[in-house]
């Protein structure tokens, strides 16, 4: 679960990206606008681009396994835990 003092610009930046998409009717600038946004994985450990993502939850995306390890015993308690319970 994301709280407000976890909040990043990234967050932030697709948050309004989405709030455009949804607001628009013209399908080309919502078109060029989804593909920002699929463009605009980031790593939830370091910020770099990301094409992995975890398996269990497939909300939270990495640039690597190693940062993907690195971050597995906070993910699994904020971030997986509360997707598998859905």
């Amino acid at each position: 679960m994301l709280t407000l003092s976890k909040v990043t610009q990234k967050d932030l930046n697709h948050y309004y990206t989405w709030v455009d998409v949804l607001k628009t009717k013209d399908n080309d600038k919502t078109e060029n606008s989804c593909d920002d946004i699929k463009d605009a994985r980031v790593c939830k450990r370091c910020g770099d681009a990301a094409s992995k993502f975890c398996t269990g939850c497939k909300s939270v995306y990495y640039c690597s396994k190693y940062c993907q390890k690195e971050d597995w015993k906070r993910h699994k308690k904020e971030d997986c835990t509360d997707k598998l319970k859905i």
